[in-house]
């Protein structure tokens, strides 16, 4: 009985393998069945049809049917010459293409973008968050503008109002753009959480006109900005409002056409830059402009030409190197502010006398508490006595002068 068992049992084991054995061989011979017909010239098709070219338009110019392909392997491209699947499995590059290689380096070679919306919707292309559509419009945008997007061709672009904006994983070097043509960057880089702002820069921005939002929620950005030409610049409303890394020397910014400096640094936590040498006599807005700015602490600002802001609402609000009030009384004494010019919370510590008060008291260099004390004194003369012709003591004179600076009495 366990004879037959043990004999049983062999026999089956024999019959596994020479069935793993038949298809073994069925498997080699449908494999090699396979390559023969991507050789075969009747069946190019199967080739074609993988590689999504046209043998006719990309052939490398042999008889073997080898289709030309560019390849990006994360630094450089390289025309290649491929002939079947083999040769081109899963280690290619998402963006390869069929055909040789765009130049890299000539702007000539590849598709200028003409507007602003081309632009946008290669960008938005170029970016999309699907694998599928991602691979076919790498191969696309490249065959068309080159790749990766640091070497598009962008010199004829004016507007790039928003174009990054919410792009929230966008951190590409767009070190070699050409930017000459740019007027407005407003909004570019608004809440691009991962932008670093590789090479950038290098930009030639002696055209741009607002800067307005430019980096706000770029929470990343660290890119030296020191060299850009900001001669024609009018806007910095909010250009690095909560850019929390950002801290770039801008000493050298031509500032002289701006007119609005509202928010620039609003929540920008670590930025301490020396701003001492900005131009800064046709501004007129500054309200907020260092909100929550809490390193900044610059005491050379004094050197401003301020006399046309009409705004210093929450300029320096929750900035602790402003809540001294030494400091307060320093600025104001170097400043000539309007006698309309809002100064409403301009710092944070409240302060025993009115920011026009302690003004008036630094450019004057008397005491207010004395002229309020002559001021009493005088209307309590006025009541026991008459003067002749109705003329002030000197002192009082000046208490009235000060108390009604520019009409407006305190």
């Amino acid at each position: 009985m366990a004879k037959n068992i043990i004999t049983t049992t062999r026999r089956a084991m024999l019959g596994f393998f020479l069935l793993g054995t038949l298809l073994q061989a069925v498997t080699a011979s449908t494999t090699e069945s396979s390559r023969r017909l991507l050789r075969n010239d009747n069946n190019n098709k199967n080739l074609k049809s993988y590689l999504r070219c046209h043998d006719e338009q990309h052939s490398c110019g042999d008889n073997n049917h080898r289709i030309q392909l560019c390849h990006y392997n994360g630094k450089e491209f390289t025309t290649l010459c491929v002939r079947s699947r083999s040769s081109i499995v899963e280690h290619l590059h998402p963006v390869d293409y069929c055909g040789p290689c765009i130049s890299d380096h000539n702007d000539n070679a590849k598709k200028a973008f003409e507007t602003t919306k081309e632009l946008q919707e290669a960008v938005d292309w170029y970016l999309t968050m699907d694998p599928v559509a991602q691979r076919a419009a790498h191969k696309a945008l490249a065959a068309t503008y080159g790749y990766p997007m640091g070497q598009w061709n962008v010199g004829r672009i004016q507007n790039f109002r928003g174009l990054f904006a919410r792009k929230v994983n966008f951190n590409e070097d767009l070190s070699h753009w050409n930017m000459s043509s740019a007027t407005d960057l407003s909004f570019m880089f608004w809440h691009a959480h991962a932008f670093t702002g590789t090479g950038i820069g290098q930009w030639d921005t002696s055209n741009v006109q607002s800067l307005e939002r430019t980096f706000f929620g770029a929470e990343s950005f660290t890119a030296d900005l020191s060299q850009w030409n900001t001669s024609s610049v009018t806007s910095l409303m909010g250009t690095f409002w909560r850019a929390t890394s950002f801290d770039s020397d801008l000493s050298r910014w031509n500032t002289t056409a701006v007119t609005t400096m509202s928010r620039t640094f609003c929540d920008a936590i670590l930025f301490n830059q020396d701003l001492s040498g900005w131009e800064t006599q046709n501004v007129r807005d500054m309200s907020f402009m260092f909100l929550n700015a809490v390193q900044f602490h610059q005491p050379n600002l004094g050197e401003w030409n301020v006399q046309n802001v009409q705004t210093f609402e929450r300029m320096f609000a929750k900035v602790p190197y402003y809540d001294n009030v030494t400091v307060q009384r320093n600025l104001l004494r170097q400043w000539k502010l309007s006698p309309t010019a809002v100064t409403t919370h301009m710092f944070t510590a409240p302060h025993d006398k009115s920011l026009r008060a302690q003004q008036l008291e630094s450019n004057l260099h008397v005491s207010l508490d004395k002229l309020l004390r002559l001021a009493a004194d005088q209307h309590h003369n006025n009541r026991t006595q008459t003067h002749d012709n109705n003329e002030e003591e000197p002192d009082m004179a000046l208490s009235r002068e000060i108390l009604c600076h520019g009409g407006v009495c305190m």
